[in-house]
């Protein structure tokens, strides 16, 4: 299945609760090819046991031509989850930040995001 690329992130991840409670299963950083991958169990965990949850969706989060990375982890047990994302497009550019339970985020700047099934 093909990455499916998220043509206005901000909005996207709004309206998904900003990822709020989607676990984080993995992260990878490929330095030369500028790309970040961040793992969530589930894309829809911020509507879990309510009306609008529409099923078990995990994912690969790709940022794209990624730079100015800045990652701080505060793993104190086996849960590392979202807390929110905030996304601001600048100059042609996105501004990422995801902040992190119990503590940490990762910040980068990206020219895209997409998705990829697992």
């Amino acid at each position: 299945m093909p990455n499916e690329v998220i043509t206005n992130p901000k909005t996207f991840f709004e309206e998904l609760g900003g990822l709020h409670d989607a676990c984080i299963e993995n992260f990878s950083l490929d330095i030369k090819r500028k790309v970040l991958c961040i793992s969530v169990d589930d894309l829809n965990s911020n509507f879990l046991d309510l009306p609008e949850y529409q099923g078990l969706r995990p994912v690969d989060i790709v940022f794209l031509d990624a730079v100015m990375i800045d990652i701080n982890m505060q793993v104190l047990g086996n849960v590392f989850s979202v807390y929110d994302i905030n996304i601001a497009h600048k100059g042609g550019e996105y501004e990422v930040k995801i902040e992190c339970s119990p503590g940490g985020y990762f910040k980068c700047k990206c020219s895209s995001i997409e998705l990829r099934a697992i």
